[in-house]
């Protein structure tokens, strides 16, 4: 692995008070939050977020549990990221500019020994840690830029406006729908699944109407839907939920969920 360290900035366009555009809404999350799932599930480990202070709170949902999420204000802001830099080793990710990554993207960030740009830098880099470490804020983009080939399974879409805001959603979708038929997952409808950056099994049958919210985790050889919501979940392998909604839970093998079963294996 290249990476496994990112730092993100979650700052305003303009100094008017609407928030920044990282923090609009894709799906069901906030930019950030796809940016965060993609990254974690590809194996970046830690991350480093800058944030306007009124924003703070909204930043800190987007990130797994330990991430550091400082104010832009923050006096010693410069100081914290270079301690981070310097605890992470190899390449780090920075992210400067509001954008939306394909996940073929985001692994090729994380995994890719040389990057290839094909195009103009748009605020995705990777820097040694060794230099964040010795210049902070002022080397966040004193690295290899990353601007993928026009490809529909590697992208980078510049995030500028709500219209850009709405064709992430677009590609996020088709995406997600694209990578989880990869891996092995039989999509029924994929007009009609919607879902986020997660991890659904191999052999596993998503039934029409089926929505995954944030991070689903699944087992293989699932089988989720007809008219399901799961949401922040991890099921064990050879699940079932049929027509009902899952939140924030842990499920064994063979767990059966629906109108008619009871929950537990």
């Amino acid at each position: 692995m290249i990476s496994s360290g990112a730092v993100i900035l979650l700052l305003r366009n303009d100094s008017s008070s609407r928030e920044p555009l990282m923090l609009k809404t894709i799906l069901f999350s906030p930019a950030a939050r796809w940016l965060s799932l993609s990254l974690l599930r590809i194996g970046v480990e830690r991350f480093f977020v800058v944030s306007e202070e009124d924003w703070l709170p909204g930043a800190e949902v987007c990130f797994p549990e330990g991430a550091e999420v400082v104010s832009v204000q923050d006096a010693l802001l410069n100081e914290k990221l270079m301690d981070f830099a310097a605890s992470c080793g190899g390449k780090i990710i920075t992210v400067t500019e509001p954008v939306w990554l394909s996940s073929s993207a985001c692994e090729e960030l994380v995994n890719d020994e040389f990057l290839t740009p094909a195009g103009d830098a748009m605020g995705v880099y990777r820097v040694e840690a060794e230099v964040l470490a010795q210049g902070g804020m002022e080397t966040l983009n004193y690295g290899e830029y990353y601007s993928p080939l026009n490809e529909p399974e590697i992208q980078l879409l510049p995030l500028h406006s709500g219209e850009d805001i709405r064709k992430a959603r677009e590609l996020g979708l088709q995406d997600e729908r694209r990578r989880m038929i990869d891996s092995g997952v039989d999509l029924i409808d994929p007009n009609t699944t919607y879902a986020e950056p997660g991890v659904v099994g191999p052999g596993s049958v998503i039934l029409p109407n089926t929505i995954l919210r944030g991070q689903v985790i699944t087992g293989a050889g699932c089988t989720l839907g007809p008219n399901a919501m799961l949401t922040e979940c991890t099921l064990g392998k050879g699940c079932c939920v049929n027509a009902s909604q899952v939140a924030f839970v842990s499920l064994p093998d063979g767990s059966r969920v629906g109108p008619f079963e009871k929950a537990g294996p």
